[in-house]
């Protein structure tokens, strides 16, 4: 506020709002930052950020330094663990430098264009790229399970052009993205009500708008398009997998164990991929919906006061994924905490120890290749003749 200060002492409202809009003000509290949100900005988006910045970290750690982790599927991962880490490090920058900046919400300390757009880019570039490498993740998983013949002759280097490819489509969406807030409006707040913290007679107030009329709806159309599209696309992948599974046939005790436990994992990450997805990413889209539908059509759903309240907590619901996104890929399985545990540690955990906290059906996928060899030729050794 020091600046806004400065700006106005000993002026006239001809003399700093010359060329500008004016907004005549007579409810100031609408215009400053609520409690809650203070709450959210100052606690609770440095502490989930923190938290994620550090798990993305120790995983991208854990693959650099773990063997056995450079597969397929982990590259995948571990470019999506650089996104979050992006989106995470730019949404509390950004809203850090906005809070401190002004006691006046989402009155952003920019001078160009440029900066509305570096914004926002690193907003829906990070939002793009995380939904697509999360697709293809659960691609990469329906076809390990349904086509593993066909998965296993997979190489890194059609990985790296999926990646590459994914990137390139990300920062087309991110372009287009910024369409919705990339024009730096300067506007002057008459202050007609000095009862709260702002006792200026004037303030110049900064904001992000629409390049041009009606760039909401596209860029927020294509947004909302890639969401549901990549959402429709896990569900059926791991439908897919779940139903290819059903239709194996067992033939003894063990088979059908291994079988039910293989799928009763497949089901847990569907319910865990698809509820994060959806509680993540579907509130603020719906806010956003909401937000077109007042605008463009005169809908009101929500007061502005429960509008600015929502949306700031779903902000946070975003954040959340990816600050879990590690927790949910990377540490839920006895297979990645070894892979943690030999990364921090310098040495493997037992294979006993692994064992017993695997799955019946991933056991001999987990062993060291001279047991599994073993045990292989021992299944395989001829008895005696009769």
């Amino acid at each position: 506020m020091a600046e806004l200060q400065n700006e106005t002492v000993n002026a006239t409202t001809g003399d700093i709002c010359n060329g500008k809009v004016i907004i005549h003000v007579h409810n100031q509290q609408k215009w400053l930052w609520t409690e809650a949100e203070r709450v959210f900005i100052t606690v609770a988006y440095p502490f989930f950020s923190t938290i994620g910045i550090l798990a993305n970290l120790a995983f991208l750690f854990t693959i650099f330094r773990v063997r056995r982790m450079h597969t397929i599927v982990n590259l995948y991962l571990g470019c999506l663990a650089f996104v979050d880490i992006v989106m995470l490090v730019s949404a509390d920058v950004w809203h850090g430098l906005t809070y401190a900046h002004s006691d006046i919400k989402y009155n952003y300390p920019f001078r160009h264009d440029a900066s509305c757009w570096a914004m926002f880019f690193s907003v829906y570039f990070g939002v793009s790229a995380s939904l697509i490498l999360i697709t293809m993740v659960s691609i990469d998983r329906f076809r390990a399970i349904c086509y593993p013949l066909q998965h296993a002759a997979s190489v890194k280097s059609n990985a790296s052009k999926h990646i590459i490819g994914a990137i390139l489509f990300s920062v087309l969406c991110g372009i287009g993205g910024t369409a919705w807030r990339g024009k730096l409006n300067v506007m002057c707040l008459v202050w007609n009500d000095r009862s709260g913290l702002i006792q200026e007679p004037i303030s110049i107030y900064r904001a992000c708008s629409p390049v041009i009329e009606q760039a909401d709806i596209i860029s927020q159309g294509i947004l909302s398009v890639m969401y549901f599209s990549t959402l429709f696309i896990d569900v059926t992948m791991y439908a897919k997998i779940i139903w290819a599974l059903s239709q194996r046939k067992s033939h003894n005790d063990a088979a059908d164990h291994t079988m039910k436990s293989v799928r009763n994992q497949v089901a847990r990450l569907l319910i865990i991929t698809g509820t994060i997805v959806f509680l993540t990413y579907f509130p603020n889209r719906l806010m956003i919906i909401f937000h077109l539908m007042k605008k463009y059509f005169g809908v009101v759903i929500l007061t502005p006061e429960q509008s600015q309240v929502l949306l700031t907590l779903t902000r946070t619901v975003v954040l959340l994924n990816s600050t879990c996104n590690p927790f949910v890929y990377a540490f839920s399985s006895s297979f990645y905490r070894g892979a943690v545990y030999e990364a921090f540690r310098g040495r493997k955990r037992s294979t006993a120890a692994m064992l017993r906290r695997q799955p019946a059906g991933r056991q001999e996928h987990q062993l060291p290749k001279s047991i599994s060899a073993s045990s292989s030729s021992a299944n395989t050794r001829p008895g005696p003749r009769k």
